[in-house]
């Protein structure tokens, strides 16, 4: 019973890292891209549309590939918990 207490707080826990992740990087992908297009149209490129547009376009990837590496790194990271868990089985 113990056990399974534990386990289930465990997974609370995980679930809740991951809504705090996605949380933040909706928010950044929400954010970041406009306050980088007029941050870099007034203050690095001077009024020139194009290339703040395209900074923008820039930073949105940056989120976008700073998610899908986090997601990688989080299933890579579960794929060896459940590797070492079935070998600790299997040795038992």
């Amino acid at each position: 019973m113990a056990e399974a207490a534990a386990a289930k707080v465990g997974a609370q826990a995980d679930n809740g890292a991951v809504l705090v992740n996605l949380l933040l990087h909706s928010l950044g992908i929400a954010v970041l891209p406009i306050a980088g297009y007029f941050g870099s149209l007034n203050y690095i490129w001077k009024g020139n549309t194009i290339f703040a547009a395209l900074t923008a376009v820039v930073v949105a990837n940056v989120v976008f590939v700073s998610f899908i590496m986090q997601a990688y790194k989080e299933h890579k990271a579960e794929q060896a918990a459940l590797q070492s868990t079935a070998s600790e089985k299997k040795s038992q």
